[in-house]
C-alpha cells in the first residue's frame, strides 16, 4: 500500500515520542511564568496558516499543524488534519508561522552607566523575558562576566520558575592582558586557559569565547581543550588575525572583518592595534579586492562559521534604529545614557558618516560570504551604551541583513536552521517537521516577503506552550539596566 507523506510523518513521530519523556506543562511552572501562558494543553492543531518552515523553502499556504506533548506531530492541509482531535483548536486565518529565532551572539548583562570604570550588570532574568517575548526561542549567550548567573538562568527557564528561551551558556571571556572591563581577569598561561576550559566546561558551559587580546598560544590551547569536550570556540578577535585563528581551528569568528586585524600594516604578533586601525584599514580595500576575497576563501576552506551582529554596528547610524520603543525597555538611568549617546551621534555627522561605511562594508562581507559557501549566523550583540537591546536587537539584526542584499527567506533560515546546525541541536530546533520541539512563531503577517513584519507576533511557542508576547512586552518597560 502506498503511505503519504503525511501519514508517514506522522508515524515517525509516533515512533519518537513513544520513546522520549512527556514535555513538562505550565501548569506545574511558578506564576512567575504562568502569567504569560496563552495556551497549554497537551494537543494544540493550528489550522489554516502559511508554513515557513526555516530551510530556505517557500511558504506553504492553507495548512495545519498538530502540536501534541510538546513537540510537532504533523504537518498537512487543512483538509488532512481536519480529523485529527485536539484539546485547543487556533484559527490561523491564513496567518504565517515559522521555527523560534536561534540567535547566536547574545548576552544576559548591560553596561552600568553609574560605574567609575567599564563594568557590566547581570540581566539573567529579565533580558530572556525579552528575547522570548521578540520569538528568540534558543540563544547563545557568546561570552558572560557572570557565568554562574547565566547557568542558574538557564536552569531555572528549564524548571519553569522564570520565563525565558532556551539558553546555551557561553563560558566566561578568554581574555589576555588589555581587557577593557574590570571583570576580565586576563590569561597569560595556556595551562591556564586549559584549566579555565575545563573548568567551565564540568560547570554547564557549552561553548568559548576568545576575547582581544588572548595570545596565540592561549588560544590555541584553549581551542585545543575545547574540542576534546566536543564543544565549540567562537571569538571577537584583535590581537590574534582571523588567519591565525582559522589557522588554529577556531570555529567561529564573532562581528565579521569589521573587528579583523589582518589588515592592519604594522600589526604585531599577539598585539592588538587598538584605535581606528582595523577600520581604517578595512575602508582602504577594494570591496572585491584579492585580500578580502583570499580572507572568505580561507575561512570557507576551514569551515569557519562568521556571526554576524549588525544591529551592534548599526544603532545610532541608521535612522530607524533603535526606536523610541525599544529605549522604553530600559530603566532610567541607562535610558539617559543612550539618549546621550544618541545625542553625540548625531551631532558628529562625519563620526556617523565614517561608521555607515563601516556597516556597508561589512554588509557587503557577510553577503560575499555567504555566497562563497560560507556559514553565516546572526546575534545581536546587546551590550555597550543601550542602542542595541535584547529583543528589538533581534529583530534589527534579521532587517539589517535584508539591507545586506539577503531575501527575507534566507534570512529566515540564518536566524533558524544555520544556528541550531552550527550548534548540533538542528534534530530538535531550527525548523518546522514532525518529530522538532514545538518552537514556533504565529505571526500576522508574512516575514518571508518582508522581513519587518516579524514585528507581528501574536504567539510565542516554545515546548508547545504558547505565551503573549504582547503581555511580554508590556512587562519589561524601564525594567533593563541599572
Amino acid at each position: 500500500m502506498k503511505t503519504t507523506p503525511f501519514i508517514f510523518a506522522a508515524f515517525g513521530v509516533f515512533v519518537l515520542a513513544a520513546g522520549t519523556a512527556h514535555a513538562q506543562r505550565a501548569a506545574a511552572f511558578d506564576k512567575r511564568v504562568t502569567q504569560y501562558v496563552v495556551h497549554d494543553a497537551a494537543t494544540i492543531r493550528i489550522d489554516d496558516v502559511r508554513v515557513i518552515d526555516g530551510t530556505g523553502a517557500a511558504a506553504k499556504p492553507g495548512q495545519s499543524i498538530l502540536i501534541h506533548d510538546g513537540r510537532i506531530a504533523a504537518i498537512g492541509t487543512v483538509e488532512q488534519m481536519a480529523k485529527e482531535t485536539a484539546d485547543v483548536v487556533i484559527d490561523g486565518k491564513g496567518r504565517s508561522v515559522m521555527p523560534g529565532l536561534v540567535m547566536m551572539h547574545e548576552h544576559l548583562l548591560f553596561l552600568d552607566p553609574l560605574a567609575d570604570t567599564p563594568s557590566y550588570i547581570s540581566e539573567t532574568l529579565t533580558s530572556p523575558k525579552a528575547y522570548l517575548a521578540y520569538g528568540a526561542t534558543t540563544i547563545r549567550t557568546a561570552g558572560t562576566f557572570s557565568a554562574s548567573d547565566d547557568i542558574q538562568a538557564a536552569r531555572w527557564i528549564r524548571e519553569g520558575k522564570v520565563v525565558g528561551p532556551d539558553i546555551q551558556v557561553t563560558a566566561p571571556f578568554l581574555e589576555g592582558n588589555g581587557g577593557f572591563a574590570y571583570q576580565l581577569v586576563p590569561i597569560s598561561d595556556p595551562r591556564r586557559a586549559r584549566a579555565i576550559v575545563n573548568f567551565w566546561a564540568d560547570a554547564g558551559a557549552t561553548s568559548f569565547k576568545i576575547y582581544m587580546n588572548l595570545s596565540q598560544e592561549a588560544l590555541a590551547a584553549a581551542i585545543d581543550e575545547a574540542h576534546k569536550r566536543r564543544l565549540k570556540v567562537t571569538g571577537h578577535l584583535c590581537s590574534v588575525t582571523f588567519h591565525e585563528a582559522a589557522a588554529a581551528g577556531i570555529d567561529n569568528l564573532e562581528h565579521g572583518v569589521i573587528v579583523a586585524t589582518d589588515f592592519v600594516a604594522d600589526k604585531k604578533p599577539d598585539v592588538c592595534p587598538g584605535g581606528d586601525g582595523a577600520g581604517n584599514a578595512l575602508l582602504a580595500l577594494r570591496p572585491d579586492g584579492p585580500e578580502l576575497t583570499e580572507l572568505i576563501a580561507t575561512l570557507v576552506r576551514r569551515k569557519v562559521a562568521i556571526t554576524s551582529t549588525l544591529a551592534v554596528f548599526a544603532a545610532g547610524v541608521v535612522d530607524w534604529f533603535p526606536a523610541p520603543d525599544d529605549l522604553a525597555m530600559l530603566n532610567e538611568q541607562s535610558q539617559m545614557w543612550a539618549f546621550r549617546k544618541l545625542s553625540q551621534l548625531y551631532r558628529l555627522p562625519e563620526f556617523r558618516a565614517r561608521y555607515a561605511k563601516l556597516l556597508n562594508a561589512e554588509m557587503r562581507f557577510e553577503k560575499a560570504f555567504a555566497d562563497a559557501g560560507g556559514t553565516l549566523l546572526v546575534g545581536t550583540d546587546p551590550t555597550g551604551w543601550g542602542g542595541t537591546v535584547p529583543g528589538p536587537g533581534n529583530h534589527a539584526a534579521l532587517k539589517l541583513l535584508v539591507e545586506a542584499g539577503f531575501k527575507p527567506l534566507d534570512v529566515i533560515r540564518i536566524a533558524t536552521l544555520a544556528g541550531a546546525r552550527y550548534q548540533g541541536i538542528d534534530d530538535r530546533v531550527g525548523t518546522l517537521a514532525p518529530g522538532k520541539q514545538a518552537d514556533i512563531l504565529l505571526v500576522d503577517g508574512r516575514p518571508d516577503e518582508e522581513i519587518a513584519q516579524i514585528a507581528r507576533l501574536d504567539l510565542v511557542f516554545k515546548n508547545g506552550i504558547a505565551y503573549d508576547p504582547k503581555r511580554l512586552r508590556e512587562s519589561l518597560r524601564g525594567k533593563i539596566g541599572r
